[in-house]
């Protein structure tokens, strides 16, 4: 099978979509590009910044007007997505028609480990008890995993796998 010319990754926040993304499109020879990183560019500020500024709700529209440029994006590329943009309004329906896209599905202990660590840069979870922020990714995840399951494909995320290996596992997939 011949390998998408357009691969999205989904899943939840420190899911290690930018991380694997770039690793998967080094593998492949492709381009990597990040939502949160275009969103930054169009709005010359920080993902923090622009949650602070102008609330989620601007944000989320940010995402869903630049679905339709992700199809213009020169490609082969692999583009990380944010880890909501997936579930508001038709945005899923939308991304599959984009490209191929790819669940990231992350055990739970592992996000909220990571997110635990980097509490203070995810705006979403910035000064939340390791109770609250328990409780907010497990009901996250819970709201989230539907739209997330629609994706083409999934791959399972363990803690004890390499970048290396979670990458491997993916064009298997693709080429399987």
């Amino acid at each position: 099978m011949t390998l998408p010319k357009i691969i999205l990754l989904v899943g939840m926040p420190a899911s290690g979509k930018s991380t694997i993304g770039a690793a998967l499109a080094t593998r492949l020879g492709y381009r990597f590009t990040d939502t949160d990183i275009l969103i930054k560019k169009q709005e010359n500020k920080s993902v923090p910044a622009i949650f602070a500024q102008y609330g989620e709700p601007y944000f989320r529209e940010k995402e869903k007007q630049l679905i339709p440029q992700l199809a213009t994006l020169p490609n082969p590329t692999v583009i990380a997505t944010g880890g909501g943009l997936p579930c508001f309004w038709d945005n899923m329906e939308q991304l599959l028609q984009v490209g191929t896209v790819v669940f990231l599905d992350t055990e739970l202990r592992t996000l909220y480990q990571r997110l635990l660590a980097k509490q203070a840069a995810r705006p979403l979870v910035a000064g939340q008890s390791p109770e609250q922020l328990n409780r907010w990714l497990t009901e996250r995840y819970n709201l989230r995993v539907p739209f997330y399951q629609k994706a083409h494909f999934r791959i399972s995320v363990t803690d004890s796998e390499r970048v290396e290996e979670i990458v491997t596992k993916i064009t298997d997939t693709l080429t399987a």
